[in-house]
């Protein structure tokens, strides 16, 4: 199955989910997997903020504080989350992470039905 992919050359999307995660305005988010309940929406003041997110950063995949338990050394976070975020594993382990917070989120909200 091929998954359609779309450029954002000015980087809109990137600023509005940085916005909704607080994070600086200056900075655009990429390569993250965000994790919305059923219903949320993206209005005129923005995008929501996730239930649940990680991102590959710095070396290392780090999630917002919630999303996974911290694994690994901590100061490798980098310094623009730090106090937001925890460094929840290595790029390597990005699959077997994703698959940790996606199976029970779907199961927790199928159960919301």
């Amino acid at each position: 199955m091929a998954v359609p992919q779309f450029w954002d050359g000015e980087q809109l999307l990137g600023f509005a989910v940085s916005r909704s995660l607080g994070m600086t305005p200056d900075y655009p988010a990429w390569d993250i997997y965000l994790f919305y309940p059923p219903g949320a929406k993206w209005t005129e003041e923005g995008l929501p903020r996730p239930e649940k997110a990680i991102a590959q950063a710095m070396g290392v995949v780090i999630g917002m504080k919630g999303t996974l338990p911290p694994k690994g050394d901590q100061s490798r976070a980098p310094d623009w989350g730090k106090g937001s975020i925890d460094v929840v594993g290595e790029h390597a382990d990005l699959g077997d992470l994703l698959a940790a917070i996606a199976v029970p989120y779907v199961e927790q909200h199928k159960k919301g039905r």
